[in-house]
């Protein structure tokens, strides 16, 4: 098969055309093998949230019920080879089809379809001659992804924010939801760079970072904003969740002891929460907000979660 993009939604679509049109296939779903590898570490109750991620997923199923989507989860996890599984309690079957980078032998990710009286060798086959294409996308997605972290502190950087805040304002629509987002910033901290150097400064910043990570949940995504800055996305959070992790991020950093080279030094920092779409609906105004929201409680006390009105 000859195939129009590298790009790996483009390409799923053109495999899920063929599977449709030539393999009698009704329904198909894509599991990318980073996800696949990430299920283990992630709770069974945030499972749906991770699921509704679309960078992750790709396909034709409307899951009728929640525990079907956590039922489909639980077999992901374990998929090694071609698997033909029924759902319990329903007269409908699924096979799982893995398929593998052709060098290295890595899991790419597993196709999740209907099996409705299907010839399975054979679509096993047509998806196993689409590997080469399928890991020269990942191998691009991965290359792109380079460019989108931030080469200090590990976190996504800030041209990596406007796509990811798109995707969240599209699915947010579609499916009624909201989302909290964070502006966060070291009070004083220009005073440990002139005070103590800039190498110190990035050690700081750097710790800080992985208290962003300990604090909030593995799919929310963490940016370097720039400098000192950072930004939170919580995702399916309202008003009163972003609230309570704004506050849970102030107090781990205000309760850490950063060391650096045998001096101890204290740290806080100010937050300002904007939410979508009850403050905004577009990026551009949510980032606006909470950047004020934070700066209001700077000029306040510092020390801060301020919330955008």
């Amino acid at each position: 098969m000859e195939f129009k993009s590298l790009n790996l939604q483009e390409t799923l679509k053109e495999i899920f055309g063929q599977l449709t049109l030539k393999h009698g296939v009704n329904r198909a779903m894509w599991l990318g093998g980073e996800l696949i590898q990430k299920l283990p570490r992630i709770e069974k109750k945030n499972w749906l949230s991770i699921f509704s991620l679309e960078e992750h997923e790709y396909g034709t199923f409307e899951w009728e019920e929640a525990r079907d989507r956590q039922w489909a989860w639980e077999q992901a996890m374990s998929i090694t080879k071609m698997t033909s599984l029924k759902v319990p309690g329903k007269e409908v079957s699924f096979s799982f089809i893995p398929i593998f980078h052709c060098e290295s032998k890595d899991l790419l990710g597993l196709f999740l379809i209907e099996n409705s009286g299907l010839d399975l060798f054979e679509v096993q086959g047509f998806l196993s001659s689409c590997a080469r294409h399928l890991g020269f996308c990942q191998e691009l997605a991965q290359s792109k992804a380079i460019s989108y972290v931030d080469d200090l502190t590990s976190l996504f950087n800030h041209r990596y924010l406007p796509k990811i805040l798109a995707q969240e304002i599209d699915r947010c629509q579609r499916k009624d939801q909201k989302f909290s987002l964070l502006f966060l910033d070291m009070d004083y901290f220009k005073k440990v760079n002139d005070g103590h150097g800039h190498l110190m400064g990035s050690r700081l910043l750097m710790e800080v970072a992985q208290i962003l990570k300990r604090t909030v949940r593995s799919y929310d995504p963490l940016f370097r904003y720039g400098g000192d800055e950072f930004l939170i996305l919580l995702v399916d959070s309202d008003k009163s969740t972003g609230e309570k992790v704004a506050e849970r991020i102030r107090r781990s950093i205000e309760a850490h002891e950063f060391v650096f080279e045998g001096t101890k030094i204290k740290l806080t920092a100010s937050i300002g929460l904007s939410v979508f779409p009850d403050n905004a609906k577009t990026a551009k105004e949510l980032i606006q907000l909470a950047d004020q929201a934070m700066y209001y409680g700077k000029n306040k006390s510092r020390n801060i979660v301020y919330i955008a009105s």
